[in-house]
């Protein structure tokens, strides 16, 4: 299991523990600056998460191998947060602000590699808080208080998105993270309410 924790006055920092409940938990990043765990990797190789520098706020990479090397996906003067990788580990969708308002975006995980440096905005209205069905077929975010569904493709080497559609309107209520969860088959969605 993977968490954030304020252990330390004005820090936040990422742990892992052994799922079964034995051993003590390991400190994964500690440092200045406010870290706020995103998510594992598809793979079981890496860890996401957000930093606040009290600047901007950026997502990052953490191998899980014990030289804990730490890799930026976002440097820039916006705010990107909420990276959540695709099912099978080439895309990363994620919440900027750098329209003027939060929006969600997709594009490559490693822009060296298929698809480049290039970004998709997949939210048309405002968007936060994106997850995957687990087949990557199909993109879920929040507008406001509604769950909005994308059909996407991530198989190729170009994403595609289509035309985002509501689900369910003034379904949550109050605005906090990780409120909402599709199950694998996408046919569900486990909610927070």
């Amino acid at each position: 299991i993977a968490y954030t924790a304020s252990k330390k006055e004005g820090q936040r920092e990422i742990y892992i523990v052994d799922a079964s409940g034995s051993g003590e938990p390991e400190l994964v990043r500690s440092g200045a600056g406010m870290k706020n765990l995103e998510e594992w990797s598809p793979d079981g190789k890496y860890l996401v998460y957000n930093q606040d520098t009290g600047e901007n706020v950026d997502l990052y990479s953490i191998a899980l191998t014990p030289e804990r090397t730490v890799t930026p996906l976002f440097q820039s003067r916006f705010r990107e947060d909420m990276g959540r990788i695709s099912p099978n580990g080439r895309w990363i969708a994620y919440r900027s602000n750098e329209s003027g308002r939060p929006e969600i975006y997709v594009r490559a995980l490693h822009p060296t590699g298929p698809g480049g440096g290039r970004k998709w905005l997949v939210s048309t209205d405002g968007g936060t808080e994106p997850e995957w069905r687990r087949d990557g077929k199909e993109l879920l975010y929040l507008r406001g208080h509604a769950i909005t569904s994308v059909d996407v493709s991530t198989a190729g080497t170009e994403f595609d998105a289509g035309t985002p559609k509501v689900l369910f309107e003034k379904i949550l209520a109050e605005p906090r993270r990780n409120r909402y969860l599709a199950t694998p088959d996408g046919q569900q969605i486990l909610l927070v309410l």
